[in-house]
């Protein structure tokens, strides 16, 4: 604005000047012949240049004046309306002394007033309105907060749009999940895409079917394991897929489970010894002659007798220990037909040649869905390559309260020597040292080779604990419709993001950013001075997401001056039990993950950043934004572009200064408020125009530096 009013005026006075020395030289033309004398030619040739010079230097000084007086006003003018028409109505306009606007900037801020007027009046009706909406917003929210089981609603691609406190606790906080963030960095990506995809087909063989899975995950960081269930559904106003995943910590019920196993095998171990014992004297009475008394064949008859309770005993307490042992309440129900198609996946990504197949309709298992398609694969893919087969069948067959699992091909059997050395073999995907033994002993069974009941066919056996379902695949009751809220609208806006180029081409708007700040022991980061606390603040979808923080004290392992500590209040007693910056600042870049960076004055935290960035193990390549090259994009016009100042300019309240948080707070709101400015202005609608705007502005700043 202010550089066009410039260019306008300045092409007028241009224009004028031109005038002038074209009407001094015609007159000088037509006086020439007129003026006898040479020195008075001269002289009035002399005139004329000496008014042209008066004139022309006129002109420049009332051009000053107008540039001072009206265009640099109606430029301060023009860009305060826009503050104030986004709702800023409190922003006073800065204009110089002496303006000749009248009462213009009364006027706006009179405009500002009846549009904030009405702006509350339609906000008052609407929320009216809403009312109702929003107590049972409130009231659904009330139950996620009090919900013991954590729940987890992502888009398709696995980036949060939903999360409840209980899932925060099961997942953990540094960093825990967060409106945004993908899931994939608190749960190992593979059971999940696992249950995703078997559950999109079974929705898809059967819309109207009650579809859900459950499996179980290593937990946070590979301790204990978490149980899960999975739902398909729809999020977004355009019904993009997505899933919702009901989360529950088993690491104490697994823990217990092993201790029970360890009793019980201790149990039957146990009693092998006196067995033995007991059963070595009986034969060694047996061996004794018939003279040694009468008594001696009542004794021979109890020892056998408790030989045959011990022996019955033991059989009972291992059968049942065979039952007990292993994953117990940990499975799930999964359909024969939804496992032979994530082995048919697996083995067409890593075994091409192999075809394989379901015969039959198929029954419901009882176990963990992953770890049996994860055995299956590899049984086959063993057998595929042993017998030179390119089909293999599964097929499901109810017997003796169990699920028969078998795998069947032409030809002959597999030797048992060869089975037990396919099982030993350990399945990385399942998690580090576990076997297919492993898994088949979670499900408490084995796995034999024999004969097919069709002649020249066989097959590997494996007995699974059967689903009470078995058959049932009656469609269930619809359920209920649940309101959509939070931010469903991110699931659109990374579907679209994904025919991107990159971060570059994205919408402002559409991108993550952590807003952050940092408090220091001074001012040279080069010189020595050292980081004591950071904080970060993330914002998604043009939302401050106050509760999505990041905070921490670091210990800068020197003393704070007092200078120092007088402006941001921070004590040496206070950071003696801090962390030291390099794990706190790898803490902190995996808080960031791949958000756009945004601060106040970037170049200054970002140095003390890049300083840590060896010694943490981390490299920052995230793009960075920052407020005061922003802001002097925006308002060129003003001369102070504090924080404090920016947010004077834009009537953002400041709270909590010069601590690490309060500032990133301040700092995310500024940023919120320039980004309409920038849209409305058409300086910078995606993020490698606001880039290459910042870029620009700070090269005007170096060259202004040289003089």
């Amino acid at each position: 604005m202010l550089i066009r009013a410039r260019r306008a005026v300045w092409l007028v006075f241009a224009a004028l000047v031109a005038a002038i020395l074209g009407a001094l030289a015609a007159a000088g033309v037509w006086l020439a012949p007129h003026l006898a004398a040479g020195d008075l030619t001269v002289a009035v040739s002399g005139g004329l240049g000496l008014l042209g010079m008066i004139l022309i230097g006129a002109l420049a000084l009332t051009w000053v004046w107008l540039d001072r007086v009206l265009v640099r006003p109606l430029a301060a003018a023009s860009r305060g309306a826009r503050i104030i028409a986004r709702g800023r109505t409190a922003h006073r306009i800065e204009v110089p002394d002496g303006h000749l606007l009248g009462d213009l900037p009364d006027a706006l801020h009179g405009l500002g007033e009846v549009l904030h007027e009405a702006r509350s009046n339609v906000e008052r009706a609407v929320a009216d309105g809403a009312a109702r909406s929003e107590q049972q917003k409130a009231q659904l929210e009330a139950v996620l907060r009090e919900l013991s089981e954590g729940v987890v609603v992502c888009e398709r691609h696995g980036h949060i749009l939903l999360y409840n406190p209980a899932a925060q606790a099961i997942l953990g906080s540094d960093p825990g999940p967060g409106l945004g963030r993908s899931l994939y960095a608190l749960i190992r990506r593979e059971p999940i895409e696992h249950a995703l995809a078997a559950l999109t087909e079974q929705q898809a063989a059967a819309p109207q079917a009650d579809a859900a899975m459950s499996f179980v995950v290593p937990g946070v960081a590979g301790e204990g394991l978490l149980r899960c269930r999975m739902r398909v559904l729809s999020v977004g106003p355009e019904g993009h897929p997505g899933f919702v995943l009901a989360l529950a910590d088993d690491t104490r019920q697994v823990r217990a489970l092993h201790q029970r196993d360890a009793l019980l095998r201790q149990l039957v171990d146990g009693l092998r010894g006196p067995l033995a014992s007991l059963r070595a004297a009986a034969e060694a009475l047996g061996e004794c002659g018939p003279d040694e008394g009468p008594q001696r064949g009542a004794f021979e008859a109890v020892v056998e007798e408790e030989s045959r309770v011990l022996s019955e005993r033991l059989e009972r307490v291992a059968q049942d220990a065979r039952g007990l042992l292993g994953g117990g309440g940990l499975r799930a129900e999964v359909a024969a037909g939804v496992l032979a198609a994530a082995v048919a996946r697996r083995l067409d990504a890593r075994h091409p040649a192999v075809r394989f197949g379901l015969h039959g309709s198929g029954l419901w298992i009882d176990g963990d869905a992953h770890g049996l398609a994860l055995l299956v694969e590899h049984l086959a893919a063993r057998i595929a390559a042993a017998r030179g087969v390119e089909r293999i069948e599964m097929e499901t067959l109810l017997g003796d309260r169990r699920v028969y699992l078998d795998l069947s091909w032409e030809g002959e059997p597999v030797a048992g020597a060869q089975l037990d050395a396919w099982l030993a073999e350990g399945i990385p995907a399942a998690g580090p040292g576990v076997t297919a033994r492993d898994i088949i002993a979670e499900h408490s069974g084995e796995a034999w080779s024999q004969r097919h009941r069709h002649a020249g066919r066989a097959l590997v056996r494996i007995p699974l604990p059967a689903s009470s379902r078995q058959w049932d695949l009656a469609p269930s009751a619809a359920l209920p419709a649940r309101p959509e809220f939070y931010d469903f609208s991110l699931a659109a806006q990374w579907q679209a993001a994904r025919g991107d180029s990159g971060l570059v081409n994205r919408e402002l708007r559409a991108l993550e950013y952590v807003v952050f700040d940092t408090e220091t022991t001074g001012l040279r980061p080069s010189q020595g001075d050292r980081m004591i606390s950071i904080a970060g603040v993330r914002v998604v979808n043009g939302r401050l997401l106050r509760g999505d923080h990041f905070s921490a004290l670091i210990n800068p392992g020197r003393p704070i001056p007092a200078l120092s500590t007088r402006f941001h209040g921070i004590t040496d007693a206070q950071v003696s039990d801090a962390p030291m910056a390099p794990e706190v600042v790898a803490r902190f870049k995996t808080f960031v993950g791949e958000a756009v960076l945004v601060a106040h004055n970037a170049a200054f935290d970002m140095k003390f950043l890049r300083l840590q960035e060896r010694a943490a193990g981390v490299v920052f390549t995230n793009p960075v934004l920052d407020t005061l090259l922003l802001s002097v994009l925006l308002h060129d016009h003003a001369s102070d572009h504090t924080l404090d100042g920016i947010a004077r300019r834009l009537a953002i309240e400041v709270h909590d200064r010069h601590t690490a948080l309060g500032d990133a707070l301040v700092t995310a709101a500024v940023f919120l408020a320039q980004l309409p400015l920038l849209e409305e202005r058409a300086i910078a609608n995606t993020l490698g125009e606001a880039l290459a705007a910042s870029e620009q502005v700070l090269d005007v700043r170096r060259m202004q530096a040289q003089f």
